[in-house]
Parts: structure tokens; sequence; C-alpha cells
């Protein structure tokens, strides 16, 4: 998943007219990619850290805008060593990692002059789960005779959200989005079909830079039925592969409604839990979702030919199985559809600028007065 890039940074103390005053003038090559593969094409600025006598503390940061490749840094003691270390940071406000520090000594010299450069190498890790910024649902068209289910967009969504729409039908039918230009882009995932009583379907999206404020969904068949589901907004999602696994599961006269065990192949993934169920069958709405999760929406149409949806999600930090997902808010229902999926993080959080993961941070020649 990473992409490694070479930096060098030159460091030179150079000389003051202050006793206690020198200064470092830092050098570096510009990133050329986000974590994800693709070409970093919104660099906006860089955070020069520093911190002096104590390894990894930084107690000073300057901000210096791209497209600038170098930045002196004053009022450097004359004694103790003083570490250096740069972030980027994009359009959005969103920092890369730490590059690895490059140090001086400030007494003396680091490297004898004409040597060669010191190299330092370090590799980065991944950010953490994605998260669930917001959600719509649930949503449900009642009118029997139309074969239209329309989703209405987070708020906040911006470009490189992963968007995830959940369809559910009170019939067997398989669902395609429609195919205006509003719902094209959309990738079905996953689907499981209880007999001829309820179906469910899950899409994801990778936000366009302009969204709509809605997708519209359409059932295959036309017989008269009920529709509902609703739309999640996840940040730090792999936006290349963003599902590392689901899984369906189906169920008739239960009193619960069980998200199969699913195993996840990646650390940090989050894992989404969705129902769909024949009858309106969830009389307590909000309520009833399953144990460690964090519920975004469970209720009922009770206008005829009716069903319910559901929605939850928990964290998993490590490669694991992810148990079973029950919804318990349900009474004895007829028929029942629920499927696992667990989202996979971004390699240093959401199109991340690479933090460059392999530097060479140099002392090339410096000068001490």
């Amino acid at each position: 998943m990473y992409r490694y890039l070479a930096i060098l940074l030159a460091l030179s103390i150079l000389p003051s007219s202050n006793a206690d005053a020198s200064y470092a003038v830092l050098e570096w090559t510009p990133p050329a990619f986000n974590t994800d593969g693709s070409l970093l094409t919104d660099l906006t600025s860089y955070e020069i850290w520093h911190g002096c006598n104590q390894p990894g503390v930084y107690g000073t940061v300057e901000v210096i805008l791209a497209p600038a490749n170098s930045h002196t840094v004053l009022n450097l003691p004359n004694v103790g060593t003083c570490y250096f270390a740069a972030k980027a940071t994009n359009s959005k406000g969103q920092a890369s990692n730490f590059s690895n520090t490059a140090e001086k000594f400030m007494g003396s010299l680091s490297v004898p002059p004409d040597s060669d450069s010191i190299n330092v190498i370090w590799s980065g890790t991944l950010m953490g789960s994605p998260v669930v910024e917001a959600f719509t649902g649930p949503t449900f068209e009642n009118d029997v005779s139309d074969n239209t289910l329309t989703l209405t967009v987070p708020a906040g969504t911006v470009e490189g959200d992963l968007l995830i729409a959940q369809f559910g039908l009170d019939s067997s039918s398989l669902r395609q989005p429609t195919d205006d230009d509003s719902a094209a882009g959309w990738n079905r995932f996953v689907s499981q079909m209880n007999d001829n009583a309820v179906g469910l379907a899950l899409y994801w999206l990778i936000a366009p830079a302009s969204p709509p404020a809605t997708y519209s969904f359409t059932k295959i068949d036309t017989g008269g039925s009920v529709m509902g589901g609703g739309m999640l907004r996840i940040s730090g999602a792999d936006t290349i592969a963003p599902i590392d696994v689901s899984g369906g599961a189906q169920g008739v006269t239960d009193a619960t409604t069980d998200c199969p065990d699913v195993l996840t192949t990646v650390v940090d993934t989050l894992v989404l839990r969705f129902f769909a169920a024949d009858d309106d069958d969830y009389p307590s709405a909000d309520s009833g979702y399953p144990t460690d999760h964090t519920g975004l929406y469970a209720d009922q149409t009770t206008l005829g030919n009716d069903m319910s949806v559901g929605a939850a999600w928990i964290n998993q930090a490590a490669i694991a199985q992810t148990g079973i997902g029950r919804f318990t808010g349900v009474t004895p229902i007829e028929q029942w559809a629920a499927i696992t999926v667990a989202i996979a993080p971004a390699a240093a959080g959401v199109d991340l600028i690479e933090p460059p993961l392999m530097h060479s941070f140099a002392v090339t020649r410096a000068t001490n007065y």
C-alpha cells in the first residue's frame, strides 16, 4: 500500500552576529504522492518543527508555504543539540506524519567537511480506523407503485469521502442504481436475499468534488413493495479498495437479527452492521443495537406492506473475527437479511500527503562560529 519517496534535507549551522543566535538552513525535496499512490496535486505548506536538547520533543513550529523547498530556522543556541523534523500539509488542512529527525550538535561539527551525509531511515504506520462522520436515514418509500428509493447525501460530504448506501426491499429482487447521472459510479459489493420476502444490498462510492444532494436507487422488478435504507459518510477509508471483507446472513421467525461474523484481513477496520426485515418489526426506534456498537438508525415504516431497517458500527483494531452483531429491538419477525462489512483504513489517514516514509536527512557541511 505504501509508495516510498526519498527526501534529502541539508542542514548547516551558519554564522550569526548574535552570540546566542545561530541558525540552520534546511532544504528538502517536496513529496510527490499521497499515501494511496495517487499524485499529490494540492500541496499547500510545510510545518517545520524543531527543539533542542531532547530528541523527539519539538517546542517550536513554523509554517512555510509551498512551493518553497528551503527554510532558515533562526535564533538557535550555540550549545547543546538541536533536532529538526518536517510535515507536509494539503489543501484540506491534513498533515503527513513527521519525517525522521535531523540533528546538529551546536558546539561542533556533526560531520567533518566533505564527509558522507548521515542517513536515517524510518517506516510509517496506519493512522487508525475510518470514522463515520455523518449519516442520513432511515428513509422509506411507502408508495408501492414507485420503483425508486432516493437517499440524501450526508451533510459535510467532501471529495474523497467514502459513501456507503443501504438499500432494503420488501421483496426478492436484486437492486442496481438507476442509470441516470446521479447514480453513476456506485459499486454494489454485497447483497443478501431471503426467499421472496426481503432483500438487502450495499453500495460504495468515493464522493466526487461536487456531490449531488441525493442519489436514487431502483428495484429491477416492478412488483409492489416497500423500500428503505440510509447513507453513511466515512472519512479515513482506503479510497482505492475500501471494502476489506463482507458477509451476509438471513433468518426466519427470530426475535433477533444477527449480522454475521467475518474475519478482517487488515488492522484498524471500521465494522458496519446492516439489516432489513419483512414487516414493521422494530417498534422501539433507535434501540436494541448490537453490544458495544454505536447505533446509527433502526426503525420501521407503518403504512402497510411494511419493513424495518437498521445500521450500527464498531471499531476493530486487530486482524480478527468480528463476532456476530445482534440487533435485539425486533419483535418476532417473518424474514430478515443482514450484512457485516469491514471498511479498510487509508495508509496514514485520509488522502494524506506521504510523510514521506523513507527520508535521507543529512548534515552535509557546517561551520560553527
